[in-house]
């Protein structure tokens, strides 16, 4: 079998199951909305990882039935067959298809194109984030910020730090201002820039990951309102929040206390529901690489046909 025919092949599964994984994550993430936020987060950082997931379970399970019946651990039904069949076992010498490789390389770099433009702007993120640090001079734990507008956010993965505008203080009082701190220190505690960095890397194969991106923000901040409601009351963080959603508040980088759809925010601190568990769509997900795994173990015979017809 040509080495470079093989590689082409398994470029060509691979980038079909990353078509479909980016076409099954925008329906699938219709359900989110009905989750716990504990079980939201599960699902999401499922959801992010599909992409990698469906290719990785397919060639793992072709992979397996190679072992297999190399070892003899299957069935050798291919003894009998023309030699005009592909069988994963005794692969016939002529299986020689140099536009293959080149086929699956292409569409490889669809892919690699695709991600690198994403961690393109994950880079120009960073020197941003970069630049904001040098220009608020010697950086603490705490540094405040000469800006026109009220603004609290943590950048930084390693050693984090709150950015804290000095309009902050003219426009909230004393109590609205631990509540803003604590938040932000809640998202240090629970090393949410580290999980949103992670998350962002995966998010890189999607196609469309806006959908996935805000459900993200918002199970983080939501989970910190939670987290926050132990040691303050609802009505005065939905306060604050209200207080500087009316202010218009720029896009602020890193995590900040307005990262998310404020509104929402508002109305689930004002009007609390029961948590609810919805396992659905956790089922799927596992049924669905479940199934990529034992369809292609059991029905690998169906992959042999589909691949002499398509390559011999």
């Amino acid at each position: 079998m040509d080495l470079a025919a093989a590689l082409g092949l398994v470029a060509v599964l691979v980038f079909l199951l990353w078509l479909v994984a980016n076409g099954l994550t925008p329906l699938l993430s219709r359900w989110l909305a009905k989750s716990s936020l504990p079980s939201q987060r599960r699902q999401l950082w499922m959801l992010a990882s599909l992409p990698l997931t469906l290719p990785v379970s397919l060639i793992s399970a072709l992979g397996f039935v190679w072992l297999a019946k190399h070892q003899g651990w299957m069935a050798q039904h291919c003894l009998n067959a023309e030699t005009s069949i592909f069988c994963m076992n005794t692969v016939p010498a002529e299986f020689t298809v140099p536009s293959l490789f080149w086929l699956g390389l292409g569409l490889l770099l669809l892919i690699g194109l695709s991600v690198s433009r994403s961690w393109l702007k994950l880079a120009i993120e960073h020197l941003k984030t970069r630049s904001l640090a040098k220009l608020a001079g010697p950086v603490k734990c705490l540094t405040k910020l000469d800006h026109i507008q009220p603004q609290a956010f943590v950048l930084g993965v390693r050693h984090p730090v709150i950015f804290w505008s000095k309009q902050l203080n003219n426009l909230l009082t004393k109590q609205q201002q631990r509540i803003v701190l604590a938040h932000e220190i809640s998202h240090i505690r629970r090393q949410d820039i580290l999980k949103n960095l992670l998350f962002e890397v995966l998010l890189s194969f999607h196609l469309a990951p806006m959908r996935l991106r805000r459900y993200w923000q918002f199970n983080i901040e939501a989970q910190v309102d939670d987290r926050l409601t132990a040691q303050f009351d609802r009505l005065d963080i939905a306060e604050v929040l209200l207080k500087l959603s009316r202010d218009g508040s720029a896009p602020q980088p890193g995590l900040a206390f307005t990262g998310s759809s404020s509104l929402y925010r508002i109305e689930r601190l004002l009007h609390p529901k029961p948590s609810g568990f919805s396992g659905v769509l956790e089922a799927v997900l596992w049924g669905l690489i479940g199934f990529t795994l034992l369809f292609t173990i059991l029905e690998h015979h169906s992959f042999e046909w589909l691949i002499s017809w398509f390559v011999l």
